[in-house]
Order: structure tokens, then sequence, then C-alpha cells
């Protein structure tokens, strides 16, 4: 029974993990960062340029709400954030900025996809305000998945990759990351972790 109480402490641990506070970027050194890189908000999410063009810890003004954020670099090769998670999620959401509108054309999206095991599991878009502040929102809640890339593209959803002055090496800034382990798992941990508190104290009487 030992091992029972000390394997659900730990899952209780990881479900808390999971479910903490956002993910703001705030406590984390500024400057370049590798892929594969995790926030001293959580262990449990790895980012990264899906075309190794670099990310980095920054406040760029209004881009990130005068806060730390992280920022993707793109280089017009359709680069996207990354983000794989170490257990599957049931929601995710986070704040966006670097709207430019002198990089971007009207009707241009932030795209957010969803992946379990690599199979695609569903998106969620939303149009630009092209202000260049970071005062929009993308999330999802649905299926279950371990994997979401997140790109600013087209009205066709493809990722910039080139045309002129317009939609070339646009940065994706994030900040504000927030996930949730899927509602069951959540509360068959919780049921265990009271069996855990029950047993304790059945011990402790006896």
């Amino acid at each position: 029974m030992r091992h029972i109480a000390a394997c659900a402490l730990a899952m209780l641990s990881f479900a808390a993990a999971a479910s903490a506070d956002p993910i703001d970027f705030e406590q984390d050194s500024p400057g370049a960062k590798a892929n594969g890189f995790t926030s001293f908000d959580s262990p449990i999410v790895h980012f990264y340029d899906t075309n190794g063009n670099g990310m980095d810890i920054a406040n760029a003004g209004g881009e990130t709400n005068n806060t730390q954020g992280l920022r993707v670099f793109d280089d017009g090769d359709g680069s996207m954030l990354g983000m794989d998670f170490d257990l599957n999620m049931g929601a995710l959401s986070l704040d966006f900025g670097n709207d430019d509108p002198n990089w971007t054309n009207p009707g241009d999206l932030a795209i957010l996809k969803l992946y379990n095991n690599g199979v695609f599991v569903g998106m969620s878009i939303v149009v630009l305000n092209r202000d260049d502040i970071m005062n929009q929102s993308i999330g999802w809640s649905g299926p279950n998945f371990d994997q979401a890339f997140f790109y600013f593209g087209d009205s066709n959803f493809q990722p910039y990759t080139g045309g002129g002055q317009r939609n070339v090496g646009l940065i994706e800034v994030v900040d504000n990351i927030n996930y949730r382990v899927p509602e069951p798992s959540l509360l068959a941990l919780s049921g265990l972790g009271a069996l855990v508190v029950a047993w304790r104290r059945r011990r402790k009487i006896a």
C-alpha cells in the first residue's frame, strides 16, 4: 500500500503541474532558446521552432504587453511554434501579438492546430486585428492532444512563405499559455488521492 500511496501522490503532483498557473515566461532568463526549451513555469511543455530559425524570450513592448513573451522567428519558410506535451491535454489557450499591419493582409489568420500521436484532431482560427499589440487570444477545447502548432497564415490556412514585403518573416509572439488535462483524468486522480487519504486516516486510527 505504501507503493500505491507514493504513486498516487506522484500522479497528483503531475496533475497539479498540468493544471497550474499560465506559462507567462516572467521567470525565464531573456535571450535565445534552443529547440526543446521548457519554461520555468512548466517542465511538461516543450517549445520549438519547426524549421529551426530560432526562438527567444524578450520584452517586446506592446507586442508582449510590456512583459516577457516567447518569440518564434520566421524567415519566410513557413516556420511555426511547436509545443509537445508530456501527457494528453484536453484544452489549450494562449495570447498572441506582432500582427503588424505592414506585414499582414486583411483576413490573415492566427492558426492553432492540434495533434494526438501524429494524427490531426482539430484546429482553431482567429482573424488578426492587425494592430501589432498582444490583445488577442486563441484556444482549443475538444478531443485530447499531445502536440500543438501555432502560426500566422493566410486565408487558405497556409503559413507565410513569401510574396513581396508582406507575409515575410513575421515573428509569432505568444504569452500566457494555459493548458488542462482531460477532466476524466483529473477526476480519476482525485479519486485515487482520496483513497490514499482515507487509507492513511484508517491506519492512524488503528
